[in-house]
């Protein structure tokens, strides 16, 4: 098969930017020649205007693509570049992929070596993205890595027009009824009240701050009409109206989607481009019996968060029934699906087994649009990193094979921990088969509780002693290997070890405690507290140098961490939180 040529020896081919280009293209360009400008060391540029055989061309056929989808084909000598507004870009990285490199973060590229690079002679490629909306909001997938992780949308952010421009919702992204319905706060929330959704004041006040955002974003596409956020058996409204319409559709979603809908209905005339999105969450998770959503409401149906280990479709029976049942009520589905442990983000969290097979059972039940979410309030101190990367592969092809997956893993690990790699590899295996078995939730603080060594016969403190013992040995394996990048990114993950250890220490002192208290216990006892102590004291230095601020979910904005120095012994959770008994339940 002949080949097309880019880079052959010391001469690469030219890139020009057709004259008809959407002005994406420029920012297409720029990109390729910076990408190409780093493999071979030469300063290169690109010109506008007509093609000439043996070039690269971005933008000549762009007119009827979609936004996102992306076009690749060599055609009269000719390797042609074309698509959407962000496709166009997408088209860009896509070849680069095919060449080598890899795009891993925001300051982590992997750069083929070599002094050849070719594109398949016959190469023909149309991309569309199974997910109209792609988003996540772990740290690193960040406006700048955004668009080469193919994600068209960054929380609380956006991604630059000469990029594409993101899918952004107008004001507040999620739990809004508070401030478009001008509820009164208690203690500075709406949490656990929502309004009247039968009172027609609530719908003109509603109505009458929806248009004053809209007023200043026309252009808007989706907002938010969504129920305030609320604890386990918190509901709606119950009076007689509100409730004749739950009981006559089976769930309080009824009340809230017949309000929704008249809204949508209202702007729709006004806005015909406006989408209205609202939750389908908590109290509201259970579909109508028999209402539809209109074509310009999207609901957003939240996962529950019930394992780790086991995908949606095993795990949680209610919510993948209420997904196959939206599926025939809403032409427009979104996904809020939880990736992430909010009562100690830094925690060993082993989900990645099940995140293609989540990704897998959406895009078959008619899902448009996924938000993943991370911890977005503070850097991460496990695989954070990772878990970005494969969401915005796993977002725009949901259909990929395992094998696919596995490789897109091992690819990201030796990009970005370097040589030792598979030692980081063999922790992240171990760590998934102790995992097999648990069914229980996401939320948990004592990781020594739950996984352990499962190659090891013994007590459970045996096992845990031997998981933590083997896991510092695989990264300070993975330390010695790697330069001095790559061995402040394992310092970063090797995070989940330290807090592991506390706990496992924590463990010991109870059992000290518990022990009758006799001169030796009394020993043991000092001895294990100040190993609890010590270890605290590490955790503490090694988040520091990270800029990680939190170490759990500050639902309340009460946390100040970091402002003074903590109490070691404490449970790290409670570092900086003037109020952990309300935000933490253990």
């Amino acid at each position: 098969m002949t080949e097309f040529l880019i880079r052959n020896k010391g001469k690469l081919c030219g890139i020009c930017v057709a004259s008809a280009a959407p002005a994406t293209a420029l920012t297409a360009a720029g990109e390729l020649v910076r990408y190409l400008s780093m493999q071979s060391g030469m300063n290169l540029t690109f010109y506008c205007g007509n093609p000439k055989t043996g070039d690269i061309c971005i933008g000549a056929e762009s007119g009827d693509c979609g936004a996102d989808e992306l076009r690749l084909k060599v055609r009269d000598g000719i390797l042609w570049i074309d698509g959407g507004k962000r496709g166009i870009i997408y088209g860009v990285y896509e070849l680069l992929e095919r060449l080598g490199f890899r795009f891993l973060t925001a300051d982590c590229d992997v750069i083929p070596k070599g002094e050849v690079l070719a594109a398949a002679g016959d190469l023909q490629v149309v991309q569309k993205p199974v997910f109209e909306y792609r988003c996540t909001s772990w740290r690193e997938a960040n406006v700048k890595s955004a668009p080469r992780m193919r994600l068209n949308a960054v929380l609380d952010h956006e991604i630059p027009e000469s990029f594409g421009g993101s899918i952004n919702y107008e004001g507040a992204f999620v739990h809004t009824f508070g401030d478009l319905a001008e509820m009164e706060k208690i203690d500075g929330e709406y949490t656990d009240r929502q309004p009247c959704l039968t009172d027609e004041k609530t719908f003109q006040t509603v109505i009458k701050n929806i248009r004053k955002r809209l007023k200043a974003n026309p252009a808007a596409g989706i907002i938010s009409v969504s129920q305030n956020d609320s604890h386990p058996g918190v509901g709606g409204c119950s009076c007689p109206n509100c409730k004749a319409i739950d009981d006559a559709e089976g769930t309080p979603m009824g009340s809230l989607l017949h309000f929704v809908n008249r809204v949508a209905a209202e702007l729709e005339p006004e806005f015909p481009n406006l989408a209205i999105d609202t939750l389908s969450y908590a109290y509201t998770q259970k579909t109508t019996a028999h209402m539809d959503a209109r074509d310009n409401v999207i609901i957003r149906l939240c996962a529950s968060g019930k394992a780790v280990a086991y995908p949606l479709e095993q795990e949680d029976l209610g919510f993948t029934e209420s997904l196959r049942n939206w599926a025939k009520h809403c032409k427009r589905i979104y996904i809020w699906d939880y990736t992430t442990n909010f009562r100690s983000y830094h925690n060993p969290f082993p989900n990645f087994g099940i995140l293609r097979q989540n990704a897998l059972l959406f895009a078959e039940n008619n899902v448009k649009g996924v938000f993943e979410q991370g911890n977005h309030q503070t850097t991460n101190g496990e695989f954070g990193a990772l878990r970005a990367y494969l969401f915005g592969k796993l977002l725009w092809n949901p259909y990929m094979s395992e094998e696919e997956y596995q490789k897109h893993i091992n690819e990201f690990l030796e990009g970005y921990y370097g040589a030792g790699w598979q030692h980081i590899r063999s922790f992240f295996d171990r760590l998934h088969r102790a995992a097999q078995g648990d069914h229980s939730g996401i939320n948990f603080v004592d990781p020594s509780k739950r996984f352990t060594d499962p190659d090891l016969e013994g007590t459970h403190e045996q096992k845990a002693a031997s998981f933590l013992k083997k896991a510092r040995e695989e990264f300070a394996a993975a330390m010695e290997a790697a330069d001095e990048v790559q061995r402040n990114r394992i310092k970063q993950s090797e995070i989940q070890l330290d807090v592991y250890e506390w706990y496992l220490c924590l463990g010991k002192l109870n059992a000290a405690e518990a022990a009758e208290k006799t001169e030796k216990q009394q020993a043991e006892w000092e001895k294990a507290r100040q190993a609890l102590y010590t270890a605290g004291a590490n955790l503490y230095a090694h988040v520091l140098p990270f800029g990680i601020t939190l170490m759990y979910e500050d639902i309340f904005h009460r946390t100040v961490f970091l402002t003074e120095m903590p109490d070691f012994t404490a449970h790290p959770f409670s570092w900086g939180n003037k109020n952990p008994d309300r935000d933490i339940i253990l």
